[in-house]
């Protein structure tokens, strides 16, 4: 599928300022190395054209251009884990679950930063194109900004639970520049520096951000959610220790 997608369907559910704020860790023209390929086929060397994407939410290679904020985005998110990153972009047609492209950024630490795209819905015929470049801006830079922006909130009541004793409290929450609590667990956005994710989609419109913590679980650790379904104005806070089915602590805001 070769030209420009810029149909809109009428219903997206995330909005354009949430998935440029994901966007603003991939931006960059990723133009060095780059190959060409199509379906299973080995890429070519050096037979490319430069990966680009836009601080407005525009992805451009070879004569296409797919800009987000205007299409149906079935996943579109970020990771930081160790010094390296990754993100993927899956846009498809609304209402028919083919895809019109994939996208995204990897680096791995002390390494170049990799762009991929693909365009198209046939894995035997879809033309794709592999880039290296500089470092995307999400490798360096925290998450916990860009998600407080999105879903942040002041200090507060919100009804809570403790899923191990099934006990219900009003119990406070927070969620800015300076710390996130969540009833008893509070954490300071140094606890996100080795592992956190930040994603959006409007499949189920949710827009999500998550990290691994140590924290007050324990030594294994617990991983911390903060996310909003589409529609709603309350947010959702969970606690869940790592390597556990459920969470032990969770947070509505209605």
């Amino acid at each position: 599928m070769a030209g420009t997608a810029c149909a809109a369907p009428v219903d997206l559910t995330i909005t354009a300022e949430a998935k440029r704020a994901v966007m603003s860790f991939l931006v960059g023209t990723y133009g060095s190395e780059c190959a060409r390929g199509r379906g299973q086929a080995m890429p070519v060397p050096r037979s490319g054209s430069p990966i680009g994407f836009a601080a407005d939410g525009t992805i451009t290679w070879a004569g296409n251009s797919f800009n987000v904020t205007r299409l149906y985005i079935n996943e579109m998110g970020v990771t930081r884990f160790g010094g390296s990153f990754a993100s993927k972009i899956d846009i498809e047609e609304f209402g028919k679950g083919q895809r019109i492209a994939v996208a995204g950024v990897t680096q791995t630490a002390g390494q170049p930063a990799g762009a991929t795209i693909t365009v198209g819905d046939d894995s035997t015929t879809a033309p794709f194109g592999l880039c290296q470049g500089g470092p995307p801006p999400g490798t360096s830079t925290s998450l916990w900004p860009t998600a407080v922006r999105l879903l942040g909130t002041p200090s507060r009541t919100a009804s809570c639970m403790d899923m191990k004793s099934s006990v219900q409290s009003r119990a406070p929450v927070a969620f800015d520049g300076r710390q996130l609590v969540i009833g008893p667990h509070r954490y300071a956005p140094g606890a996100a520096a080795n592992e956190e994710s930040l994603s959006v989609n409007d499949g189920n419109g949710d827009i999500g951000y998550s990290f691994g913590a140590g924290g007050s679980g324990g030594a294994g650790g617990e991983l911390v959610i903060v996310s909003r379904h589409a529609g709603d104005k309350g947010l959702h806070f969970q606690v869940t220790p790592v390597n556990e089915p459920m969470a032990i602590f969770a947070c509505d805001i209605e």
